[in-house]
């Protein structure tokens, strides 16, 4: 028997056994998955040592998919403890799930087509297990067609919907990034921005990935984006780290402009709009030539996506969950201002904070930190390579108060303009 067998044997075992009431949407799976993650990553590091588990999982990220679907479905059929056919179904629909959710994730770090396991990856604690499990059953099925489009690849689970990669039934096949919101509060906060969402899609700028369609059903909402392929910025960090751990200062000061020019196509609106959510991994690069073009993702959703978490941040139960999307680099309580973290609306001047906190962990090397909260940083930034004067900038990004920070991405442009005057930085 291979090791990747071995480990989705012992991984369906321990799902069967304490979240089979969730896979059949007879309750809630991410309230099994949290409780019982410990249970499952005990067992599976029983069998196998954490760096041979992540080798196993390797093996079937290199396989094709059409393949890995069959022996996911027969190794199902073989376990004694599943017995009833819809359980067995339940079951290999979920590990399904989990490779696909499995290969964005490498795609996340290091593999553009997510068919190779990053060198860092590794499955050490639960976090790192649950950082592949979709938390919430995922209903729908490759091939179904639905609001307008057809479902090509499940691509991962957020906190609010499902993440598909889909084509459009209407308009000549055309590519989309599609999020289905079925969360009942998600639902209530889509339906309460209409107008905005609509405001939203009329912005056609090479650095915002463009909202195509948004609309409601009873029980569920769709979101579409135009599909790019790309990767997040935690996935190319060579681009401005050396192996030595040291930083190109005017390369990362690049994409800090890059980012923050993106970010003024929405702060410069007639009305602004902040996009709420900013982080790592929707900071999206995409290949141009020779170099590499910018975009942010998710605008008009990652605002309430992280709304999410602001809500459940202080349960204990979730505490796991939050190790998970910290380790990735997506949103956690450390990109949120003091005033986000209260449950305000989000401002120009939050994605600002969110902004200095992407440059602060650029420069530290780390996509976990939390802001700063002394100078105890400041020696090693400046041993990394940070110039003094980029971190006077980069520090009155990170001010508790909004009014000490640069009010949007226009007034930080011009303190990164003046930086590269003055130094040539």
């Amino acid at each position: 028997m291979s090791p990747w067998t071995i480990w989705l044997e012992t991984l369906a075992r321990g799902l069967a056994e304490i979240a089979m009431p969730g896979l059949l949407g007879q309750a809630s799976l991410e309230k099994y998955l949290l409780a019982g993650v410990g249970h499952i990553h005990a067992k599976l590091t029983a069998i196998m040592r954490p760096k041979d588990l992540s080798k196993a999982l390797a093996r079937g990220l290199a396989m094709p998919s059409a393949l890995m679907r069959a022996r996911l479905r027969d190794l199902v059929r073989g376990l004694a403890e599943v017995k009833e056919p819809a359980h067995q179904q339940a079951l290999a629909n979920y590990l399904c799930h989990v490779m696909s959710q499995a290969r964005h994730r490498a795609a996340t770090m290091r593999s553009p087509d997510g068919r190779v396991a990053p060198a860092a990856w590794n499955l050490n604690d639960p976090a790192d297990l649950l950082d592949l499990l979709p938390l919430r059953r995922v209903i729908h099925q490759s091939g179904q067609e639905l609001g307008g489009y057809r479902l090509k690849r499940f691509r991962y689970g957020s906190a609010t919907a499902e993440a598909w990669k889909a084509l459009s039934t209407e308009a000549d096949g055309q590519p989309v990034s599609l999020y289905i919101v079925r969360q009942k509060t998600a639902l209530e906060a889509f339906r309460a921005s209409g107008d905005r969402l609509k405001r939203l899609s009329k912005i056609d700028h090479p650095g915002i990935q463009k909202l195509i369609t948004s609309h409601a059903e009873e029980k569920q909402a769709f979101l579409a984006w135009t599909y790019k392929q790309s990767v997040p910025l935690p996935a190319v960090k060579e681009l401005w780290e050396d192996t030595g751990g040291h930083i190109n200062a005017k390369r990362v000061g690049r994409w800090i402009r890059r980012m923050t020019r993106a970010l003024m196509v929405l702060h410069g609106q007639r009305e602004p709009f902040a996009h709420g959510g900013l982080m790592p991994a929707n900071v999206a690069l995409a290949r141009q030539g020779k170099g590499w073009k910018v975009h942010l993702s998710d605008v008009g959703w990652a605002d309430r996506e992280a709304e999410q978490q602001i809500r459940v941040r202080g349960l204990a139960s979730i505490k796991v969950s939050r190790q998970m999307y910290e380790r990735r680099g997506s949103w956690a309580p450390h990109y949120g201002s003091p005033t986000r973290l209260e449950g305000k609306e989000p401002t120009p001047a939050d994605d600002v904070f969110a902004l200095g906190m992407i440059w602060y962990q650029m420069v530290m090397g780390c996509w976990d930190l939390a802001p700063p909260r002394s100078f105890d940083w400041v020696d090693k930034a400046l041993d990394r390579g940070l110039p003094v004067d980029h971190g006077k900038v980069m520090s009155r990004c990170l001010q508790p108060d909004a009014n000490r920070r640069p009010a949007d991405a226009g007034a930080l442009m011009a303190l990164l303009d003046a930086l590269v005057l003055s130094s040539g930085k």
